[in-house]
């Protein structure tokens, strides 16, 4: 045979590649088994086939190191219903859920490197955005934990409770938008700057269908770590107070202290 073994293999190839239509199902079958195991991924702007065939293998890697650092930090965590002794209580992030996210970002890096926008838990549910950031990530960009609760409590002295949350991984002053509940249309949008005096500024757009329906827009100042209270309501015989809490994490992966 005098046809040269580069060409040979290039022949082999293209003769032995799956079909595009296959590498779709193969593409659908791992998204649906992911959304199956109550992760889902938002990936935009990886047409080929190759390149969208890995980034959702890792987005598979990625659903194993969430749902294991976030459902083994729930130590110290309201739970959605449980009784606390204030509205605010419902904000406070626990030290364990803390480290664990300072360790997803971590995860997050090393699986997705810069192309990672957010990931969100919202009463169970598990998301994360995949995209590229045109220009890139800013060498000054800081990770951190938003974290967005609902209490309520009835009329004639009844504990305030947990109805709903939303803890967010993201980075400052990227502006994203999420849709936190796979079986609801709630959707939340975020963009943080950190402040040069340690505070934070928080344009929050945040936009409710379950557990009742429900909108904010504001943009306010923050404590790094402490509980702000964006709305207080009632809605018959119910009073609802609507709470914001933001940390910032290290770049290294710790917590920010």
């Amino acid at each position: 045979m005098n046809t040269p073994l580069d060409q040979q293999l290039k022949t082999w190839a293209d003769r032995t590649a799956a079909p595009p239509e296959h590498l779709d199902s193969l593409a659908n079958r791992v998204r649906k088994e992911i959304v199956r195991e109550r992760i889902h991924a938002v990936t935009r702007g990886h047409q080929a086939h190759w390149h969208h065939i890995l980034y959702v293998v890792a987005g598979a890697a990625a659903a194993f190191v969430i749902t294991f650092l976030w459902f083994s930090s729930n130590h110290g965590e309201a739970s959605d219903g449980a009784c606390m002794a204030s509205a605010a209580a419902s904000a406070d992030i626990s030290t364990d859920r803390l480290e664990a996210a300072a360790r997803l970002v971590g995860e997050m890096n090393r699986l997705f490197d810069e192309n990672w926008r957010w990931v969100t838990e919202s009463n169970g549910d598990m998301n994360m955005g995949i995209a590229r950031l045109q220009g890139g990530v800013g060498s000054d960009t800081q990770s951190m934990i938003v974290r967005v609760s609902l209490a309520a409590k009835e009329n004639g002295g009844q504990p305030w409770h947990q109805v709903w949350h939303s803890d967010i991984v993201l980075r400052s002053e990227e502006a994203v938008e999420i849709t936190p509940n796979h079986a609801h249309e709630n959707s939340l949008a975020f963009w943080v700057l950190p402040l040069a005096n340690g505070s934070l500024q928080v344009d929050a757009n945040i936009s409710l269908t379950s557990p009742l329906r429900f909108s904010s827009r504001d943009s306010t100042i923050v404590q790094d770590g402490q509980p702000s209270e964006l709305a207080s309501f009632t809605r018959g015989t119910t009073h609802y107070k609507l709470f914001q809490t933001v940390k910032l994490l290290a770049a290294d992966g710790k917590e920010s202290v």
